[in-house]
């Protein structure tokens, strides 16, 4: 069976939504007073990213319940890092070739590298390995 990974995402927070929603609404009231002049679709442009930002706060400032804004941190000082659990460290270990090493502790033995006692000793760590 194969495990579900942890996957977060980045977004910002109310309070940053908040005033970025503020910026937009600056930004397109600046657009519309100031651009006028100016060729349409440049200024069209302009609105419509202004626009699409507009929108994406208030999205996200929707998508927050009230437990869940209690609960964000205000600063990044304030995030609490989240620790892997064992689950995680072994789905990232590489698998172990237990053959492979055994091979190679018999060799090291064979060609006079390691004592007979150092060959037991580590061929026990070894097999004790978990396969």
């Amino acid at each position: 069976m194969k495990k579900k990974s942890a996957t977060g995402s980045v977004r910002p927070s109310p309070t940053a939504s908040i005033f970025g929603l503020i910026g937009m609404a600056a930004i397109v009231i600046f657009a519309l007073s100031s651009f006028s002049g100016m060729g349409g679709g440049f200024m069209l442009i302009f609105i419509l990213v202004a626009a699409g930002g507009i929108i994406y706060y208030i999205v996200n400032l929707a998508s927050f319940s009230k437990s869940d804004k209690e609960k964000i941190p205000v600063t990044a000082e304030e995030v609490i890092e989240v620790e892997s659990t064992d689950d995680d460290d072994e789905e990232k270990a590489p698998p172990v070739d237990f053959e492979a090493k055994l091979r190679k502790l018999e060799s090291l033995k064979k060609d006079g590298l390691i004592t007979e006692d150092e060959y037991r000793q580590k061929r026990e760590e070894i097999v004790k390995e978990k396969w």
